[in-house]
């Protein structure tokens, strides 16, 4: 990885932490566009890998067991009422993900890092709560494509 990262980034040497996050912020945005090219084999490993992956699947159960009436309310502002009736398809990418015997798209990772991420997505923006079932579609359907 580090050959092909130097290689990308023009550098000798292992990249320090922010050129590394800067890489994978570059390959992240045409990743999320374009077919994976040769260049960004790398980053693809990286978002595919069996940890990534289940680092993922683990956020995701997460949300699920917020989602639980029982559950008391904790620093994630979760849009609970929106995603509860979707409790059943986050688990069941949570264990698409945790499927190490099949293989999954690098967009499909990106979209569900994102969704989990970013505090405007409709996983916490109640204003959005209409965008969960297509957003979890989405991020299903680019895991199936490689």
């Amino acid at each position: 990885m580090i050959d092909a990262v130097a290689h990308a980034g023009g550098f000798a040497g292992r990249p320090g932490w922010w050129e590394r996050r800067r890489l994978r912020r570059q390959a992240d945005a045409w990743l999320l566009r374009h077919p994976a090219p040769a260049r960004f084999a790398w980053r693809v490993d990286e978002l595919t890998s069996r940890r990534e992956r289940h680092l993922l699947a683990r956020s995701l159960r997460g949300v699920v067991r917020g989602l639980s009436a029982s559950a008391l309310p904790s620093a994630v502002p979760l849009n609970r009422a929106g995603l509860r009736p979707y409790a059943g398809e986050l688990a069941g990418l949570a264990d698409r993900l945790d499927d190490s015997g099949r293989p999954v798209g690098p967009t499909g990772v990106l979209l569900v890092q994102e969704l989990l991420s970013d505090g405007g997505s409709p996983l916490y923006d109640r204003g959005r709560a209409g965008e969960i079932p297509d957003a979890l579609a989405a991020a299903r359907a680019a895991l199936e494509t490689r």
